[in-house]
């Protein structure tokens, strides 16, 4: 899974809140759709605080990502120790729809959401904009990134 920021395409409006295209691209879907616009920023800033809500000695994970712009999130849980089990959904008024599943290391999608904080950064840098949580989440990244002493 790779979460895919045209950082080219970065606009901060009148309000103050920055737009790109954002989306997650696992093999061949795209979602929730190829050159999707969202709130960058904000959106993965969301993801970072719903990652790190619990802590790395639990063996049971489960998260929910959102996109802001339409009625889609990724959802994830621990199917065994080192792998996570994406979902990736469409939500409705009355109900949500299962568009695919996708199995990922936590360790690369670990990697992918440091990856994506270097990117959100560069999109602050070039719009003026601050936000401290993303960095703080990059350092939770890194520190859970590191080996592990024997």
């Amino acid at each position: 899974m790779e979460i895919i920021i045209n950082e080219n395409t970065s606009h901060k409006g009148s309000g103050g809140n920055v737009t790109a295209e954002i989306f997650l691209q696992t093999g061949d879907n795209a979602f929730p759709a190829c050159d999707w616009s969202d709130f960058p920023i904000i959106i993965v800033g969301n993801w970072l605080n719903e990652y790190m809500s619990f802590d790395k000695t639990q063996k049971e994970r489960k998260f929910e990502f959102y996109f802001m712009d339409g009625s889609y999130k990724m959802t994830g849980k621990t199917t065994h120790s080192n792998c996570y089990q994406l979902t990736f959904i469409k939500q409705y008024w009355n109900m949500e729809e299962i568009l695919y599943k996708e199995e990922t290391n936590i360790k690369e999608f670990e990697q992918t959401l440091l990856k994506t904080c270097r990117k959100i950064l560069r999109i602050m840098s070039k719009t003026g904009t601050k936000n401290d949580n993303i960095r703080n989440c990059m350092t939770y990244l890194k520190d859970r990134l590191q080996p592990t002493e024997v």
